[in-house]
C-alpha cells in the first residue's frame, strides 16, 4: 500500500452481531491521513474489529486486533507504507 492509496482510505471500526445483516460500524473516521492522531487515540487500549476501505476502487480489507492502537501505528508508519 503507498501513501495515495492511504490518503484515500476511509476507516470503520464495527462491533460484532449474532446477525450479520445488523453489523454498524461503531466509529467511521472519514480521512484515514488527517485523523490519524484522533484514530490512534480514541483506539488506544481497546480491541476490536476494523475495516479499511479504498475510496477509489471499493475494495476493502478487514481484521481484527487485541490493542487496535499498535496494530493502527504499525500501519501508519512509514515502513509499512512502504511495503509493496
Amino acid at each position: 500500500m503507498n501513501k495515495r492509496q492511504m490518503n484515500k482510505r476511509q476507516m470503520n471500526f464495527s462491533t460484532n452481531s449474532t446477525n450479520g445483516n445488523n453489523i454498524k460500524p461503531a466509529v467511521v473516521y472519514d480521512n484515514a491521513d488527517t485523523q490519524k492522531l484522533q484514530i490512534l487515540k480514541e483506539n488506544k487500549n481497546k480491541s476490536g474489529v476494523y475495516r479499511w476501505v479504498n475510496i477509489e476502487t471499493g475494495e476493502s480489507y478487514v481484521g481484527s486486533s487485541r490493542n487496535l492502537y499498535q496494530r493502527l501505528h504499525i500501519y501508519y508508519s512509514l515502513i509499512s507504507i512502504k511495503k509493496p
